[in-house]
């Protein structure tokens, strides 16, 4: 196992991918003091609960140092540790030795682990299930001897479990399983038995399952969602094949697409299988299993950026290698085959988490329409992280002195600019207990409350930073943001009017207000807000990019594309403003220079659909059907819902007389749309003119 992991130990930590947020610029992990152990067990880190995962960190970071080898180390040792608890497990529950070891190897080299492994973040998955484990084993010693002593640390791996990873929250009803396993006769002590389980940890996995899904979106659609939900897994765990970091949903979410069709299919086939072998106790528990530690994680929308995870298997994948461990010990070499051909795949899966770039590279080669994995990569290639903040030193100042609210203050602006928002927002609540009368704390809190879209707290907090400050021009801006978001646009000018009131000296005030004139149609005073925002040197590039746009609104072209070039001067390599100068170029009829600037773009950025669009519109003005086919394909391929680009290639391959293929693509438009009118109308008239054709 450790040579399949190894290559793990080489790797970086994942700047984009969490393992800043939960290690590197956690500033909990930079100090011992008992001030800061115990705020650690009263923060969330992402809005997940996992103070024993942070103090983990924070041992390593106080024995071993900032070290990536060491952090990837210690998670190939703890997930070791669970394969060693799974095969001592196995020997409990009655399994040979041969059965326990197959078993727990099929765990270990399973390739649907490598996320929890491979992934410093996911400690909270090796330590956790570890816990986890031996709670369940200490449970069947219980079940066996009837030994307080074993009831007593079952309880304690339970709730030290849960303190690494919310997954615990199903384990009473593990318990009531083992129960049934082990045929233990019904009586109210087997329930009663249970309720110190619940006491521990539902109180407890409840502070990131309200934090993380609140309010799941219900729609007609949420049945499809949730039997796709349910049959990846089961699928990925048969058929352990292109994983990746990411996985984009599967749209449209209609039972006629194919996804939802096959996953209908699996789902009957594993519903009809526990009918059919009710009586094979370990099949069973095999099953029950999976459906009580996996229904966590079945989505119902798809509202978020993790719709299924391969980390989410690495507890419930449990029974299914238990059951494996028992029947393939009957076929010796069929065993060893598949311990061989899974640690080939696990040994090269773990390549995939060697970087950032690496990572969502990858997922784009397998996924091109991840839009998660292109925002990321987009924040490796063109982002730019700060490392200057020195979080040891503005810990200890706290660990001096924890009354003094604006040492939480500038801790939390640093881990704001840093990216690390749930952190910041910790650090700007307690700055606001101590501080009452601090107006930026509430500005700074206000902001992150309403990028978590949650206005009503936003709006209260901005609204006390102006009690406290009446001239404080950036709540004004904020409230009216929200308001803009709200659709309530008359509030948010007479806000954005009030800022600039305050202070006519601020560019960003200017800036904010151009925006919601842009978005009125007011192009002219937005162009003049713009204009004061450009003049006032505030983020000279967002200001050249939107007075820009709002030129090409009213048709000005030659100052469009002035403002386009003086925007790529600040930043040569941001491709929106590129593709926008392309568009510029399109509409002043220069299709020379637009496809130099659309070639340009595509070279940096391989995933941009627009520029493909753009492109493909240049191949239709000179006729070059061929390529325009080849550009409006790949736009295809890009976007999770194409039917705009279906519909144009449809009415290239109509214009080709290729008309069969032109009916395909409005069909498809039509299945992406669920019924847009523009495809509609296509496909009736080209079904119209093919029946008459043929009568």
């Amino acid at each position: 196992m450790l040579t399949v992991f190894g290559p793990c130990v080489t790797f970086q930590f994942l700047h984009y991918w969490d393992d800043y947020s939960h290690f590197v610029s956690n500033p909990c992990v930079y100090s011992l003091s008992w001030y800061n152990i115990s705020h650690l067990f009263q923060q969330t880190v992402n809005d997940t609960y996992i103070p024993l995962t942070t103090l983990s960190f924070n041992l390593e970071y106080h024995l071993f140092g900032l070290s990536p080898m060491t952090a990837h180390l210690i998670n190939i040792l703890l997930h070791l540790a669970v394969v060693l608890a799974i095969f001592d497990l196995a020997l409990k529950l009655g399994f040979s030795p041969l059965e326990s070891f197959i078993a727990s190897a099929i765990f270990a080299v399973n390739p649907l682990h490598v996320e929890s492994v491979a992934w410093v973040t996911e400690r909270k998955d090796v330590l956790g299930i570890l816990f986890y484990v031996l709670c369940l084993k200490q449970y069947w010693l219980y079940l066996q001897k009837n030994a307080g002593k074993n009831y007593g640390l079952s309880l304690l791996f339970g709730f030290l479990s849960v303190l690494t990873k919310s997954m615990a929250v199903s384990i009473p009803w593990v318990l009531l399983l083992l129960d049934w396993y082990h045929q233990r006769p019904w009586s109210k002590k087997v329930l009663l038995d249970k309720i110190p389980f619940a006491i521990l940890i539902f109180p407890i996995a409840s502070i990131t399952f309200f934090a993380l899904s609140p309010h799941p979106d219900i729609a007609h659609n949420s049945i499809l969602i949730g039997l796709w939900s349910f049959s990846w897994y089961l699928e990925k765990f048969i058929l352990p094949f292109n994983l990746l970091a990411a996985y984009s949903p599967a749209v449209p979410v209609v039972l006629s697409n194919i996804s939802y069709l096959q996953s209908l299919v699996i789902f009957v086939i594993f519903i009809s299988s526990l009918v059919l072998c009710r009586k094979n106790r370990l099949y069973v528990f095999a099953c029950l299993f999976w459906i009580g530690t996996i229904f966590i994680f079945w989505r119902i929308d798809f509202a978020d950026q993790n719709i299924v995870a391969d980390r989410f298997m690495y507890l419930p994948s449990l029974g299914f290698c238990l059951l494996l461990g028992r029947y393939l010990s009957r076929f010796h070499a069929v065993a060893v085959i598949l311990i061989i051909v899974l640690g080939y795949l696990t040994f090269y899966q773990c390549y995939e988490w060697k970087d950032d770039l690496t990572l969502w590279t990858t997922v784009l080669d397998h996924d091109p329409k991840n839009v998660l994995a292109k925002k990321s990569q987009d924040a490796v290639i063109y982002g730019r992280r700060s490392k200057n903040f020195d979080y040891k030193r503005l810990t200890a100042a706290i660990d001096h002195d924890p009354t003094a609210a604006q040492n939480y203050f500038e801790r939390g602006e640093d881990l704001l600019q840093e990216g690390d928002d749930f952190l910041a927002f910790s650090d700007f609540n307690r700055a606001v207990e101590l501080d009452p009368s601090n107006y930026l704390a509430y500005d700074m809190r206000g902001q992150l409350y309403a990028s978590k879209l949650d206005y009503n707290d936003a709006l209260s907090d901005f609204n006390r930073s102006i009690v406290l400050n009446i001239d404080n021009p950036l709540a004004y801006v904020q409230i009216g943001a929200i308001y803009q978001s709200m659709h309530e646009f008359k509030r948010a000018l007479i806000l954005l009017d009030k800022a600039v009131m305050v202070d006519p000296s601020a560019g960003r005030v200017y800036f904010q207000r151009g925006l919601l004139y842009y978005r009125l149609g007011e192009y002219k005073n937005a162009i003049d807000d713009f204009t004061r925002s450009i003049t006032l040197h505030n983020d000279l590039k967002a200001g050249y990019y939107q007075r820009g746009k709002c030129f090409a609104s009213l048709r000005r072209f030659d100052r469009a594309e002035e403002d386009f070039n003086n925007a790529l001067k600040q930043d040569p390599y941001d491709v929106k403003v590129l593709n926008e100068l392309g568009i510029t170029y399109l509409n002043k009829r220069n299709d020379e220079k637009a496809l130099a600037v659309f070639n340009k773009v595509i070279s940096m950025h391989p995933y941009f659909d627009d520029a493909y669009n753009n492109r493909g519109i240049i191949d239709l003005h000179d006729q070059r059907y061929d390529l325009a086919i080849k550009d409006f394909t790949t736009a295809i391929n890009l976007e999770l819902y194409p039917y705009h680009a279906l519909i144009t290639r449809g009415d290239i391959y109509f214009a080709m007389g290729q008309r069969g293929k032109a009916l395909d693509d409005y069909n498809a438009a039509m299945f992406f749309s669920q019924g847009d009118p523009i495809a509609q109308t296509k496909r009736d008239r080209l079904k119209f003119i093919l029946s008459h054709a043929t009568s």
